[in-house]
């Protein structure tokens, strides 16, 4: 009798953990590479319960990186759904004073960032879970892309930018995935494709990444399409993408 109880509760219980899982992914939300689901898991949890929570989640949902919870953090307004409280990152910062290993968290009012003993078991910090997004996956979504590229001078430029924005390493990678040499244009190109924009069209009035860098590897180039401005600043910026590649 006990065993024929057993397995209606357990199955009852999997349905639960189901609709569970459903509510806290949600309609996800795209950030360059990353997909965060749409809300946090009801309760905190220590950390390691955090990684199990996310695991079981199913389909490489996981704890974010401390510098994709840094993404998530700029662009919590995007997201949405957010605590005026701390959050689990993924990010191991080694063993406190008394020796306990610490990962580091961020409190997602004002943005600070601390630590907290990874074993303790009753801490409850919040958890918001992250998957990694295909940045192009389908042959139409590139085709769609590359459609009917423009050639000016030496230089061949894809009709369409990237249907999302992104930092200036997504970018980079974004462009390799397209295959057969395509890539993040030069500041010099940018300002190229500036300057012939009418003619290439398709380009929002927004910034766009520019491959060059200068000796401060945290920042990269990139140009207005509106008034043709050029700054140097952060790599972490989500900015507009055309690929181009030599001819």
């Amino acid at each position: 009798m006990k065993n024929l109880l057993f397995i209606p509760l357990l199955l009852i219980s999997c349905l639960c953990f189901a609709q569970d899982a459903k509510e806290i992914i949600g309609k996800p939300i795209k950030i360059g590479n990353l997909l965060v689901a749409e809300n946090d898991f009801p309760d905190g949890m220590n950390w390691r319960g955090a990684q199990k929570a996310c695991a079981k989640l199913g389909k490489g949902w996981r704890i974010p990186t401390k510098d994709e919870l840094n993404v998530m953090y700029k662009n919590k307004e995007k997201i949405g759904n957010f605590a005026n409280d701390w959050y689990w990152s993924f990010t191991w910062i080694g063993k406190n004073e008394i020796g306990y290993e610490e990962a580091v968290i961020k409190h997602f009012k004002d943005g600070q960032m601390s630590s907290n003993d990874v074993e303790y078991e009753y801490t409850r910090i919040s958890v918001r879970a992250v998957s990694d997004a295909n940045v192009v996956s389908k042959m139409d979504s590139i085709k769609k892309i590359i459609g009917k590229p423009i050639k000016i001078g030496s230089l061949i430029v894809a009709q369409n930018d990237f249907p999302e924005i992104f930092t200036w390493d997504d970018a980079k990678q974004a462009c390799r995935n397209l295959g057969k040499g395509w890539r993040l244009p030069t500041k010099s190109e940018l300002n190229v494709m500036y300057k012939n924009k009418e003619k290439i069209g398709n380009f929002a009035n927004d910034y766009y990444w520019s491959s060059s860098m200068e000796i401060d590897l945290n920042y990269a180039w990139y140009q207005h399409f509106n008034n043709g401005k050029q700054i140097n600043k952060s790599k972490d910026r989500f900015l507009y993408v055309r690929a181009v590649k030599s001819l």
